[in-house]
């Protein structure tokens, strides 16, 4: 009886361990298939494989933007104008793609958590 419950638990073991190499070699793949297409994006303090990949895998090429407002209209992190009257107020648009918003999103946090990083620097000089 000893035997089988030590097989089992070797057994289950291995299960628990199973999705942590799977992802160990997920992002291995990720993180070449980054380096390969050249890309200069995991420069940005931030910004690691996984997001690259992200924004890369979406994108395709980024030729069909001509000019950084109209992808920063396709990623949903230009602000529209919602004005009324002599106000001008602008907000974050609900449009465009969510997960590029997300990938900026998770870059300014890392870079606001990071007390070396011109981001937490920003940050700290707007909270002032």
């Amino acid at each position: 009886m000893a035997a089988a419950w030590h097989g089992l638990a070797g057994e289950h073991l291995a299960d628990l361990r199973r999705p942590g190499i799977q992802l160990r070699d997920t992002r291995k793949k990720i993180t070449a298939a980054v380096r390969a297409s050249g890309t200069s994006l995991t420069e940005v303090f931030g910004v690691g494989p996984v997001i690259a990949a992200t924004v890369i895998g979406d994108v395709t090429d980024i030729t069909r933007f001509p000019t950084a407002d109209k992808f920063a209209s396709y990623n949903g992190t230009a602000p529209i104008e919602v004005s009324s009257g002599q106000r001008k107020i602008f907000r974050l648009s609900m449009r465009g793609n969510r997960r590029h918003c997300h990938a900026v999103h998770m870059a300014a946090v890392t870079q606001t958590d990071c007390k070396h990083s011109d981001g937490h620097a920003y940050y700290q000089r707007k909270l002032t």
